[in-house]
């Protein structure tokens, strides 16, 4: 009973000792400078892959034009190397394109995390210098409910400490 006791007790204490923080890890990693030069090379990464799957469907249409165009004509030999080798393009433009799409998400994630673990570092920073003992970042909400006026917003001294202030978020383009 005497520790059941204790243990709340060292748990009251050491709750009212801490500090929660609160950060939008987003919207500053979406305004660093590095953000956007790996937007840029995962884009111009994106075109060639394109360029690439483009190349490979221009092919495919030309091999279809020509079944279609000689189809009745050719020996039932030919015309089954060409049905072949026209599913065996459309299998290949088909990988291609995922392994396209995967690797450009592996590229992306490979250009972001110096970046988050920069913004991490800031963070702590920024924690320790206010003696916070949690921080929860608000662009992914981990709590249905929190009292505002007890979490400190750390999101400005973070910009700060990364020298962000004044920079404003990019627009979507629009489509």
């Amino acid at each position: 009973m005497v520790a059941v006791f204790m243990t709340a007790f060292v748990f009251n204490a050491s709750a009212q000792n801490t500090k929660i923080g609160r950060v939008n890890a987003s919207e500053i990693i979406m305004l660093m400078p590095e953000t956007e030069k790996a937007q840029q090379e995962i884009e111009t990464y994106q075109k060639e892959l394109n360029a690439q799957i483009t190349t490979m469907r221009d092919e495919y249409g030309k091999k279809m034009r020509e079944y279609q165009e000689k189809g009745e004509t050719l020996t039932p030999l030919i015309r089954q190397q060409m049905e072949k080798d026209i599913y065996d393009l459309q299998s290949k433009i088909e990988n291609f394109t995922k392994a396209a799409q995967k690797d450009t998400q592996d590229a992306f994630e490979k250009l972001m995390t110096p970046i988050r673990a920069k913004v991490l570092a800031a963070v702590k920073v920024i924690a320790t210098q206010n003696a916070i003992t949690a921080v929860m970042d608000i662009s992914q909400p981990p709590f249905i409910y929190f009292d505002e006026s007890a979490v400190l917003d750390m999101t400005p001294a973070v910009k700060k400490n990364l020298q962000l202030s004044g920079r404003k978020l990019p627009v979507a383009p629009k489509r």
